[in-house]
């Protein structure tokens, strides 16, 4: 298994047909502190993941088959966990999903400070 983060999602219209319902995401391989080790990998998200998220991938082909309900799928890695936290090096590391969208936190922070500036119910604007 391997350390990942997910740094996209892979969309098909013309796909096998053992990947029918099955999301496709882009997997980074990451170092403990989340830097990343190699080149992504497409792997079939079994564990609900999305983008930003810290993930453990089963990444050798054969074990990674086993794990769909087609063992002849042509697949080589698959999301298998979301990690929340891990222990490296005796230091408990916690890893919170990052969102590379800059302009998806700007419109989430006016949205934010547009709600508070409304009316509560049952008060009126002068």
């Amino acid at each position: 298994m391997k350390l990942a983060r997910i740094v996209g999602q892979v969309v098909a219209t013309v796909k096998d047909e053992r990947h029918e319902g099955r999301k496709l995401l882009l997997a980074q391989p990451v170092d403990c502190d989340g830097r990343p080790l190699d080149r992504a990998v497409v792997a079939v998200d079994a564990a609900q993941a999305g983008v930003g998220d810290y993930v453990l991938v089963v990444a050798e082909g054969k074990s990674a088959r086993q794990l769909m309900d087609h063992p002849t799928a042509p697949v080589e890695a698959v999301v298998v966990g979301v990690i929340d936290h891990l222990v490296c090096d005796g230091r408990l590391r916690i890893l919170r999903p990052r969102i590379w969208s800059r302009s998806k936190s700007r419109s989430r922070s006016r949205s934010r400070s547009r709600s508070r500036s409304r009316p509560q119910d049952g008060a009126r604007e002068s």
